[in-house]
């Protein structure tokens, strides 16, 4: 394309990387009509991702200038000319060019003729023959491996479904078991409460029963009060024991609940080709770690076709960052004795921000280096 064409006027051309300089420029001036006294050079870039490079020099190899080591690199290449004042028009945009490339010309005649021109046997046609039929074997290969990998892919998915309905049965019992649990303890709690208030009328009685008491007999007084509080201490234990019965079951509905939230928000992470399966929770423990910021709903996340999360990290060690959440601390014997496995550990733990796994495992490795 031409260094100041518009993104359509773009055209695909086929060379080999042994091909000069000096003959691609030849082959875009015919192409774009470039007038004999008009100058031009080239500039190219190796990927689409790489900066702009100029290829000053016209007898070089165009594989040699932009160091291309696959016979398969798709190079973009563009051709500045100047204007009817004899300036340049100007580099691709985004090039950032000095003072004196913006001034330099290429160096070298245009070759007008390929290196390969008139060396084209029938063994180099049949040898390309040859290559073209194994790429389509290959491909055939490919397509078909590719087709069994989708079929397997969809029996795990229907596996996993069946997994899932059945958990989510197991869920449902459990609730019913804790509606029953519920149920009992709210009817046992109305029977204490009854039996609660029957007692406060029998405190009422025996305290005028005492007072009673008291006139007629100082001895019979001092055996009600022992009884009084014989009873008022009764009624405090039961009152401590209801107490521990609703305390305890409020515990059991919180555990309930987490377990219900922890269910609900089951996330599948695929780090680098390594499936994991957690919890909205477990990844949003630390909020200061990239993956707390990665689903705090702030950023739009794109899943895979199997609704995991991708991230281009190695997946080894990954469960150990994972316990690290859960438990919100690494436990003692829960790492392997390994140091090469420590400073992998240490370097995913920089990477998604977790800085107090990072500090530990700094201390493990000080402490490694001091004791070696």
């Amino acid at each position: 394309m031409l260094s100041n064409s518009p993104p359509e006027d773009f055209h695909i051309v086929r060379f080999s990387k042994m091909e000069k300089v000096g003959h691609i420029e030849h082959r875009a001036r015919q192409l774009y009509q470039v007038c004999a006294g008009q100058r031009s050079r080239v500039w190219a870039k190796a990927e689409a991702d790489t900066e702009w490079r100029p290829l000053f020099y016209r007898d070089k190899a165009i594989g040699v200038v932009l160091d291309m080591d696959s016979d398969f690199t798709r190079p973009v290449i563009v051709l500045e000319v100047t204007n009817a004042q004899g300036e340049w028009i100007g580099p691709p945009e985004g090039t950032d060019i000095s003072d004196e490339e913006k001034e330099c010309d290429a160096q070298g005649h245009v070759i007008e003729n390929s290196m390969f021109d008139d060396v084209t046997t029938q063994w180099e046609l049949d040898i390309h023959e040859q290559i073209d039929q194994v790429g389509k074997t290959f491909l055939d290969k490919l397509h078909g491996n590719f087709n069994v990998f989708v079929q397997r892919a969809k029996d795990h998915i229907e596996s996993r479904e069946c997994q899932l309905r059945e958990r989510e049965r197991q869920v449902c019992a459990r609730e019913s078991v804790t509606e029953r649990l519920a149920t009992r303890l709210e009817l046992k709690e109305r029977r204490l409460e009854e039996e609660l208030v029957r007692c406060e009328h029998k405190i009422k009685e025996y305290e005028s029963l005492r007072l009673e008491i008291e006139r007629q007999d100082a001895e019979r007084r001092d055996e009600q009060e022992r009884i009084l509080a014989e009873k008022t201490e009764e009624l405090r234990r039961q009152r401590d024991e209801l107490q521990a019965e609703k305390d305890k079951f409020q515990e059991e509905l919180n555990r309930m609940s987490e377990l219900g939230k922890v269910q609900e928000s089951r996330i599948k992470l695929d780090i680098g080709g390594n499936q994991f399966t957690t919890s909205l929770l477990t990844l949003t423990k630390d909020p200061d770690s990239m993956l707390a910021a990665m689903f705090s709903g702030r950023h739009e996340l794109k899943t895979e076709g199997d609704g995991s999360y991708f991230i281009d990290r190695d997946g080894t060690h990954f469960r150990y960052l994972l316990n690290y959440l859960r438990d919100g601390c690494v436990k003692e014997g829960t790492l392997p004795q390994n140091s090469t496995v420590w400073r992998e550990l240490r370097t995913e733990a920089e990477f998604y921000q977790l800085t107090g796994l990072e500090e530990y495992l700094k201390h493990l490795l000080d402490k490694k280096d001091s004791e070696g």
